[in-house]
């Protein structure tokens, strides 16, 4: 059984995804789909996140935290009977638009036998002229409009069609129809779920040549018929939430265009996102430091208090889980 003193913060071996509408930024395997999504925070059954590097690497995350529950999870979700932060972390890459989908709540997913249902949200991190993200509906509408809209091909028309910008927030409630377009990376937080509903898939074919599969009455039980009044927010420095769900929160950390050293205490573990530029993140503790480039993720037991410091223009942002919040 490893150690778990010292406690630092954690890298964790990614988890490519190949999908159909995938782009090229990830290497995809010879003859097969480009990789769409590559999951770097994962505690989905089956498919959870390993440790990389150090005294434990290839350790699955949640089976470390078990080790020494609160220093690396706090009282919180423990007492929660919880073994690991309970999310699903994602960068997604685009080439085509995906699917118009619909996620199912917890009520409607704990009916249907699953576990959960699946809210997220978006970080955009760079768009092309041709980018474009629908999110919710226009205008309230019925349960028999809704399905004639699918019928007829027509419901990318019912939704709000945005053009993002990098530094963009979008918050997607499980209930609210939406697709991403082509040209995005983003990253992508949100419950530990892969419960998806397909209501559209633009004629597209498989590698087969079939059309895949759409699951339209699961989904129009699953889909909010309220007008979506889309909540956007743009990159700013503050250390409170931009987006905060029931499930999860995502924060702007207070970084400026000169260096910056900041610290952070929590009573729950987090996981810190570098969007841009680069930091070094250092354990009060245990002097021990990890340097962050774009695009990195780490993992932050709740027994560690942090120190950041940006050299300058750095971007990072802070996932917390459903019973986590931001020490001043």
């Amino acid at each position: 059984m490893p150690s778990p003193i010292p406690l630092q913060p954690l890298r964790l071996a990614p988890i490519d995804v190949p999908r159909i509408w995938g782009g090229t930024r990830f290497p995809a395997p010879a003859g097969g789909d480009p990789i769409g999504e590559r999951w770097i925070y994962s505690t989905l059954p089956g498919q959870v996140s390993r440790i990389m590097g150090g005294a434990h690497d290839g350790w699955p995350i949640d089976a470390l935290c078990t080790t020494a529950p609160i220093d690396y999870l706090g009282a919180q979700l423990v007492q929660a009977g919880l073994h690991a932060l309970p999310l699903l972390v994602k960068l997604v890459d685009t080439s085509q638009p995906l699917s118009v989908q619909v996620h199912p709540d917890d009520r409607l997913a704990h009916a249907s036998g699953l576990d959960q249902g699946k809210s997220e949200m978006w970080y955009v991190l760079s768009t092309t002229p041709e980018s474009f993200i629908l999110l919710g509906l226009q205008d309230d509408t019925s349960p028999d409009a809704l399905a004639d809209a699918v019928r007829r091909d027509e419901l990318p028309h019912l939704l709000n069609r945005i053009t993002p910008q990098p530094g963009d927030f979008y918050h997607v409630p499980a209930g609210q129809i939406h697709a991403l377009g082509p040209g995005l990376l983003l990253l992508e937080v949100q419950q530990p779920s892969d419960a998806t509903y397909r209501l559209y898939d633009w004629a597209r074919l498989d590698i087969h040549g079939k059309p895949r599969a759409l699951d339209i009455p699961h989904a129009l039980e699953a889909s909010s018929l309220a007008r979506y009044a889309v909540p956007k927010a743009h990159q700013q420095e503050t250390a409170h939430p931009i987006v905060h769900d029931p499930h999860f929160s995502v924060s702007l950390l207070p970084m400026s265009i000169t260096p910056t050293r900041m610290g952070i205490d929590s009573e729950a573990p987090y996981l810190l996102f570098c969007a841009e530029g680069s930091a070094m993140v250092q354990d009060l503790h245990t002097d021990l430091g990890t340097h962050m480039e774009a695009l990195d993720l780490l993992f932050v037991p709740a027994a560690c208090q942090l120190t950041v410091s940006t050299p300058t223009n750095g971007t990072l942002l802070m996932v917390q889980g459903p019973v986590e919040h931001f020490s001043d």
